[in-house]
């Protein structure tokens, strides 16, 4: 009996020792482990911090809008869109709507420019002002930056167009775009390209802008006289006489009703400053048709009738 109760306390304390010496060896294998681990997972950077400076990009000269490096890869996924960079060539999608933005430190220009485009958090004047500053800078990257902005569905897509202008760029790459525009589906668009096209191209926008017309009579969404109208005074800002034959046709297609009065108006306006003799007698034909044409209401009566007046008064002006 005594020896058994010596057998079975000798088993106990093997036990007790093996088990120690395993818990020994565990508790080194992981404390040797653990360093490697932490060395081996890189820490994640925290960008819940400052994600409101791309808000002072138009009072910094867009310090925080930066490319990524040539020949570097990136995927960036963040809030309100996707880009991926390779080799620095940049190309941005954008998803829906956020107001949250990711720093512009994490994102290359192109995709940084669009949100902060798009981020209603940042005043709409601020933001105009940005795409403006970038027009005035007229180097290569901004001029790719105002591009990729204006191709964008958001609501400052015009702006950057219109901004496009501002750079006078002489480059056949931004007028071959502004071309494009003219026959946009966004009205707004298709105006600022205009008015770009006139700044860049100069005299030599006559003939573009002069496309601009056949490509926006009949528009889907009713504008085609907005269009037209704003063609003609982008074409009397140039004082270009090479722009006389435009006016005329125009203005008999006033005479024949397809626009209004007001458009009318404004083909003369611009006859007045290029036009002459030969010009003074297609205005008076317009008067006439107006006379011809007066309505038995006497209030409408008098307002024509008015603005045959002043019509006669311009091609007077041009006989002479």
């Amino acid at each position: 009996m005594k020896r058994a109760i010596i057998v079975l306390l000798f088993i106990i304390v093997v036990a007790v020792v093996v088990g120690a010496i395993l818990f020994l060896r565990r508790d080194n294998s992981v404390s040797a482990v653990m360093p490697a681990v932490n060395e081996a997972v890189p820490k994640v950077k925290d960008t819940s911090a400052g994600v409101d400076h791309l808000g002072a990009v138009a009072d910094k000269e867009l310090p925080a809008i930066r490319t990524a490096p040539a020949g570097t890869a990136t995927d960036v996924k963040g809030a309100g869109h996707s880009a991926s960079v390779v080799a620095g060539k940049e190309k941005a999608e954008l998803l829906p709507e956020s107001k949250d933005v990711v720093v512009a430190e994490e994102l290359n220009r192109v995709t940084a420019a669009i949100a902060m485009a798009k981020d209603t958090s940042i005043d709409l004047p601020k933001r105009k002002k940005t795409l403006e500053n970038l027009g005035r800078q007229g180097d290569e990257e901004s001029i790719k930056i105002l591009m990729a902005v204006g191709d964008a569905h958001i609501y400052l897509n015009s702006a950057a167009v219109k901004a496009l202008g501002l750079s006078r760029s002489e480059s056949v790459e931004v007028s071959d775009y502004l071309k494009k525009k003219i026959s946009d589906g966004d009205v707004s668009i298709v105006m600022a390209a205009i008015d770009s096209l006139a700044l860049v191209m100069r005299q030599d926008a006559v003939a573009v802008i002069d496309s601009a017309f056949a490509l926006n009579y009949r528009r889907n969404d009713g504008h085609g006289e907005t269009v037209c109208t704003h063609a003609i005074k982008a074409l009397q800002g140039l004082h270009a006489k090479s722009a006389t034959p435009i006016y005329v046709r125009e203005l008999k297609r006033a005479q024949d009703k397809l626009y209004s009065l007001e458009y009318g108006s404004a083909v003369i306006a611009a006859l007045a400053e290029v036009g002459g003799k030969a010009e003074s007698v297609v205005i008076n034909d317009y008067a006439d048709a107006l006379e011809r044409d007066l309505p038995d209401d006497e209030m409408a009566r008098k307002a024509i009738t008015d603005r045959i007046d002043a019509t006669r008064k311009v091609a007077a002006g041009l006989g002479n």
